[in-house]
């Protein structure tokens, strides 16, 4: 289905809950993630349902998921909702009988189509989908990894890299490249979420799907690390960090692909982020950057690889953060498609 379909799905799929209790992770949820798994098992009360809906090996992805969970304490419990299954398990009364019961639901990665097909055919909510959000509506925990993480917006991005997106744009074809966006379950009500973030420079595209769904804030949360949300507190906790993109003041003309004055917030372990305010916040144990020996940088620095590979986005923000702002206050990171060939 074209993407303008899928968008207009959305609404009947969106419920905001009165207090929200979730856990939003980046994927490569690691087994010995302490504070991760802490989180988890306080949120969810010591109890939670996995749904490895999303992923191609269920029988594989979700017992692991459970083994994990359980050797963190939590009483946890595979549904047995996969993509071969899904056009009836996802109707049984005691899959939803299984959900009430524990409380608090874990999605795995894999494929968000996949999971949002499974749980909302045609756009049409299941009744394992209506349970989820009664227990949401409910205060329960809703937790994503991954794939997960992506269906937790109201649009969620579905696939396509930055560089795609950035030259692109918003495509209805998978066979085309470019950004595929569609409709998410709309548990976080505070703009989009993408994953894998840093690891996978997913800047660019977040900023285009902001731009094309009209949303003013994006959460980009990396690999082995979690975005908490606590009513309208969101604490970051993890091995890399999370970004914070708004375009409250942006000036950006899709058309001609510029997007200027763009405000990047970066969230690391500890830090946290006033939802309703769009404020962020360091960890009162954090302190200013030492300007230092050599690692006071004076000019810009040429990257050497795209600004879309790997942790090279989180490079230029050291970069900066480390520099004197008087000598060095701007940079520039560029990325080339040699198929279209055109530079960013």
């Amino acid at each position: 289905p074209s993407a303008a379909r899928n968008l207009a799905s959305i609404p009947s799929m969106t419920k905001q809950s009165t207090h929200l209790n979730l856990a939003i992770i980046g994927g490569r949820l690691e087994p010995d993630n302490e504070a991760i798994f802490a989180g988890l098992h306080e949120r969810a009360r010591g109890h939670i349902a996995v749904l490895a809906t999303a992923s191609q090996m269920p029988q594989e992805v979700g017992p692991e998921m459970v083994a994990d969970l359980r050797r963190h304490g939590c009483d946890a419990e595979l549904v047995p909702l996969f993509h071969g299954n899904a056009a009836t398990a996802a109707q049984d009364p005691r899959l939803v009988a299984q959900i009430e019961r524990l409380g608090a639901v874990y999605f795995t990665g894999g494929d968000q189509s996949t999971l949002l097909r499974a749980l909302a055919p045609n756009g049409r909510e299941t009744p394992v989908l209506a349970a989820i959000r009664r227990l949401h509506q409910n205060g329960g925990l809703i937790a994503g990894s991954s794939a997960g993480a992506a269906v937790m917006s109201s649009i969620s991005i579905i696939g396509g890299t930055s560089l795609e997106a950035v030259i692109h744009g918003v495509v209805g074809d998978a066979d085309l490249p470019g950004l595929l966006v569609g409709p998410g379950l709309g548990f976080f009500p505070y703009g989009m979420v993408d994953q894998h973030f840093i690891q996978r420079g997913r800047i660019g595209r977040l900023l285009v799907a902001m731009a094309h769904a009209g949303q003013k804030a994006g959460f980009g949360v990396d690999e082995n690390t979690a975005m908490f949300v606590d009513g309208h507190m969101l604490s970051v906790v993890g091995e890399k960090g999370a970004l914070v993109l708004s375009t409250r003041f942006a000036h950006i003309d899709s058309r001609h692909r510029r997007y200027d004055h763009c405000r990047v917030s970066y969230l690391d372990d500890g830090d946290a982020y006033n939802l309703a305010e769009g404020l962020a916040l360091p960890h009162a144990s954090k302190k200013p950057t030492r300007r230092a020996g050599n690692r006071v940088f004076v000019e810009p620095g040429y990257l050497e690889r795209s600004i879309f590979a790997p942790n090279v986005f989180d490079q230029l923000l050291t970069r900066l953060a480390d520099g004197d702002s008087e000598r060095y206050a701007r940079d520039i990171g560029t990325a080339y498609d040699p198929d279209a060939q055109i530079e960013v």
